[in-house]
């Protein structure tokens, strides 16, 4: 049984821009889940701050790259890939 109080959640998207090309370059993602006591979910609105609780953070880095053009397979090797 899991003691992650969903009830009690707090998710955080952070987008990273990179100031020459203003595309996205990396996302953070932070979420909090206030744990369930004994006695069951806890209450109050400072429950992810001040009481027991799981944190997740994950960070995705994009591809520094430019995107490439799309690569036309040869017709003998697409014969080849059936």
């Amino acid at each position: 049984m899991s003691r992650a109080d969903k009830t009690q959640t707090a998710i955080v998207y952070d987008l990273l821009l990179d100031e020459r090309n203003e595309r996205v370059r990396e996302l953070h993602v932070t979420v909090l889940c206030a744990s369930r006591t004994d006695q069951g979910p806890v209450t109050g609105a400072d429950a992810l701050t001040t009481r027991p609780h799981v944190a997740f953070f994950t960070r995705y880095r994009f591809s520094r790259e430019d995107q490439v053009e799309r690569f036309e397979v040869p017709a003998e090797a697409a014969k080849l890939c059936r």
